[in-house]
């Protein structure tokens, strides 16, 4: 697209309470990153605690500044106001040393596996990167030992035929050990919902039956 039309594509984020929070400058972008916070706005990444992280460092993105909406309309007369102090979206985050910010996943995704968390997104990207995969969904399941662990799901590019142990090896060589997923079940398409979004429920039940 760039070399066909001369126009370079950037990354950037914003949302309905915060409106553009973070964005790639055209002539400094980093692929994979959102950016850097717009002006009007501060981004912090937090721990459980509520302590700001370092760079490097996974965490909950809090987002605060002077364009974010002040409450949620519900109706005549009735306004639930939004924390002006920080924001919480959802999103895992973590800042590079130059202030460019990478949404990892989402907080209500986390797989905690033995009192370690883990991004399902993290696994989800990383199975993408196989060439034989087209999509890809992770799931956390229950596990005797750890509590729950990660379980890949992938819909196969046309006329590719990897087994499993290529898509584990792909993943080990990729991911830290704990977070290689304890299996890759192949699916003729990778469930979503009404909003394009990978339906976990619908992993759950392929899951079950896949144990049988």
């Amino acid at each position: 697209f760039e070399k066909t039309y001369g126009i370079p594509i950037v990354q950037l984020a914003g949302g309905t309470e915060t409106g553009f929070m973070c964005g790639n400058s055209p002539s400094h972008r980093k692929l994979g990153s959102i950016g850097r916070p717009t002006l009007n706005m501060r981004v912090r990444i937090l721990d459980d605690a509520g302590h700001e992280l370092p760079a490097g460092q996974e965490g909950e993105m809090v987002v605060s500044g002077r364009q974010l909406a002040s409450a949620y309309w519900q109706g005549p007369d009735k306004l639930v106001p939004i924390p002006q102090d920080g924001f919480r979206n959802g999103d895992l985050a973590r800042r590079d040393d130059e202030g460019y910010v990478y949404i990892t996943g989402r907080k209500k995704d986390i797989i905690i596996k033995g009192g370690v968390n883990i991004a399902s997104l993290e696994i989800t990207n990383c199975l993408l990167e196989h060439p034989d995969v087209a999509d890809a969904g992770t799931l956390g399941v229950r596990d005797d030992i750890y509590g729950e662990v990660p379980v890949g799901f992938v819909a196969l590019r046309p006329g590719r035929r990897p087994r499993e142990a290529s898509l584990l090896e792909h993943c080990g060589a990729k991911l830290v050990a704990f977070k290689v997923p304890a299996a890759v079940v192949v699916v003729d398409a990778v469930p979503k919902n009404a909003n394009g979004k990978i339906d976990r429920d619908a992993l759950a039940a392929i899951w079950q039956q896949a144990r049988r």
